[in-house]
């Protein structure tokens, strides 16, 4: 995942947000695709 150019965190604080975002978690771990909440 290759979020660099994207967000304005450092890692550690998007791992702490993403573990925070239970949705996004499932979505990651689906073989689905899906749309994103934002």
């Amino acid at each position: 995942l290759i979020v660099s150019l994207n967000y304005d965190m450092s890692c550690s604080e998007f791992y702490s947000e993403a573990l925070k975002d239970k949705q996004l978690l499932t979505a990651a771990r689906a073989q689905k695709k899906y749309k994103w909440k934002k």
